[in-house]
């Protein structure tokens, strides 16, 4: 079993597996890190002490290309262990600036429709926009009160994928006239195996009425 570095064990190489991230993904977190850690990308990915995950992260990423995941959430385990900070405190708030960032781009349809509505809909496609094995699909309970399921996530992936698409989603719905937002995780249920990993299912509640955000 190759190890991605000391805080990561997956049986790929980095650069090896079949799961892979948008590059925007990693394009826009060294613009984070360059703005909020000591030293920015280059700094933490010059005191790896594994060659391959090293060498991985030290090549150029192209915003529109496919990248394994797993060397993107080592990196920020290695980060967020640099700053002092806990892992998916680090990453919710890594994600809230990359959100405010990205709506220039993939989520600016939503300031045009303006329908939290379009937003919750949206996501399975916005789901296959940054992850290549990710099933995201959609099922509306009632008027502004939806269940989302997200399949085929590795285990060790998915704290990652929830902490920044909680934040993402908040955001999205705040900003597209949603308000009263409510954001409930549910259990997570085993989603089989794929590649030797095994794999999970999140779901979650989302519901919006009007007044403050409520994240429970």
């Amino acid at each position: 079993m190759a190890t991605s570095e000391r805080y990561l064990i997956v049986p790929f190489a980095p650069g090896e597996s079949p799961f892979h991230a948008k590059g925007v993904q990693y394009v826009d977190a060294i613009a984070y890190y360059k703005e909020h850690i000591p030293g920015g990308w280059e700094g933490i990915v010059g005191g790896i002490d594994e060659p391959k995950l090293k060498a991985y992260l030290s090549q150029r990423f192209l915003a529109g290309a496919w990248y394994d995941v797993f060397p993107y959430v080592a990196v920020h385990r290695i980060a967020s262990i640099s700053v002092g900070q806990p892992y998916l405190d680090f990453i919710r708030r890594m994600a809230g600036w990359l959100i405010d960032r990205q709506f220039r781009g993939i989520y600016r349809v939503f300031l045009k429709i303006g329908r939290p509505d379009a937003v919750a809909q949206g996501l399975p496609g916005i789901a296959s926009k940054y992850y290549d094995f990710l099933r995201v699909d959609v099922k509306q309970i009632g008027p502004g009160h939806y269940e989302t399921r997200a399949g085929g996530l590795p285990v060790v992936v998915a704290p990652t994928y929830q902490a920044a698409s909680e934040v993402a989603v908040i955001k999205a719905l705040e900003i597209a006239g949603g308000r009263n937002i409510r954001h409930r995780w549910m259990p997570t249920e085993p989603d089989g195996e794929a590649h030797g990993l095994p794999l999970v299912r999140v779901r979650r509640e989302i519901r919006w009425e009007s007044g403050r955000i409520v994240n429970e």
